[in-house]
């Protein structure tokens, strides 16, 4: 949350107030709320999954923004305890050491595009502590009772150096909160489940290389792949090990990629591989290898995991939104002829696929 990069201790406040929109699908739009907590007792790697998530979820179209959200109802998301068991001491609610706060959809909403926009976020607690500021006072009178001009004289400057050191902390504030503002932004293109980027970051990236080096970027092959049943596996065997298994998941296909091509998280179960400078043939004997090492490797609960494959060539920046069309169909047409299949469709640079 620091732009620093250092973890943030909220344990002195007492609440978070946010400016958040909510759109898609549905009359109701259920948002969730992370807070990830970096203590060294269970988070040495610093890899996300090992942050302590604390989690809150509502209903956001119910609430008036800005909505005041108390840090005490943050509870320990229990995905996250069953697969890191900690003694009881380590076990309850931390938020000394807020490493990340992400913002993402609730597990009730109807499927298709949401969208989460954070305008900004505001963390709440009292300023100065009672003690001390009825100390203050008692000092103070001591001082008027003792020696006034003296103590006159020694307010004024006193008065001068608050109003220097508040004027100074105000300004490192808004500086922070600037640096905050642009981490929140890139947090948005971010998956927070599997860290890949989600849809609105690989389109952000995509604009920026093609900006940049067109040239280098084409020919692209897009490459859709879908897991094959997942539904079924959410409910035999619960969403925590859906979500084990899509986090798996997004590192197999990380581990089996080059530097140079762009992984997504497209949405639920779809992910999305963008290989620049790969024509369709390349691409076709890599998603092969990586049918393969999903179907051969070992999953949670002891599954046995194939996936479906979508791909299609663009040879410019004008045919990327039919090749996107493309694979999809593709992807789609592995599926209707028995899944754990790559499949090939060209199309057309401008044309829609059949």
């Amino acid at each position: 949350m620091a732009a620093d990069g250092s973890n943030v201790d909220l344990s002195d406040f007492d609440r978070m107030r946010l400016w958040v929109r909510v759109s898609g699908p549905g009359e109701r739009h259920e948002l969730r709320v992370f807070l990830r907590n970096a203590d060294a007792a269970y988070a040495r790697s610093g890899a996300l999954a090992d942050l302590k998530p604390h989690e809150l979820v509502f209903d956001a179209s119910k609430e008036r923004m800005p909505v005041d959200v108390e840090l005490r109802r943050f509870m320990v998301a229990s995905w996250w305890v069953q697969a890191h068991p900690q003694p009881l001491k380590d076990s309850g609610p931390e938020l000394n050491q807020v490493k990340l706060l992400s913002l993402t959809t609730g597990g009730a909403v109807p499927p298709g595009s949401h969208t989460i926009e954070l305008e900004a976020a505001e963390f709440r607690g009292v300023w100065v502590a009672p003690a001390t500021f009825r100390l203050g006072v008692i000092g103070a009178w001591m001082l008027v009772i003792t020696a006034y001009l003296l103590w006159d004289w020694r307010r004024s400057r006193k008065t001068l150096g608050q109003l220097l050191r508040r004027k100074n902390e105000l300004q490192q504030a808004n500086a922070k909160l600037k640096a905050r503002s642009q981490d929140f932004e890139a947090k948005a293109h971010h998956d927070p489940l599997t860290g890949l980027r989600n849809r609105r970051g690989l389109q952000h990236d995509v604009a920026l290389l093609t900006q940049a080096q067109e040239e280098l970027f084409f020919p692209l092959t897009v490459v859709f792949v879908d897991i094959d049943h997942f539904k079924q596996i959410n409910d035999a065997h619960g969403h925590d090990v859906g979500d084990a298994v899509l986090q798996q998941f997004a590192q197999l296909l990380q581990a089996n990629v080059q530097r140079e091509d762009l992984l997504a998280r497209w949405g639920g179960e779809e992910f999305l591989l963008l290989m620049p400078q790969t024509v369709a043939g390349e691409a076709m004997m890599v998603a092969e290898r990586l049918r393969q090492c999903i179907e051969q490797a070992s999953w949670p609960a002891g599954l046995t995991l194939t996936s479906s494959f979508g791909v299609a060539q663009a040879d410019g920046a004008q045919a990327m939104e039919a090749a996107l069309k493309a694979a999809d169909a593709a992807m789609y047409q592995s599926k209707q002829q028995g899944r754990n299949r790559v499949q090939l469709k060209v199309a057309e640079r401008g044309t829609a696929p059949d």
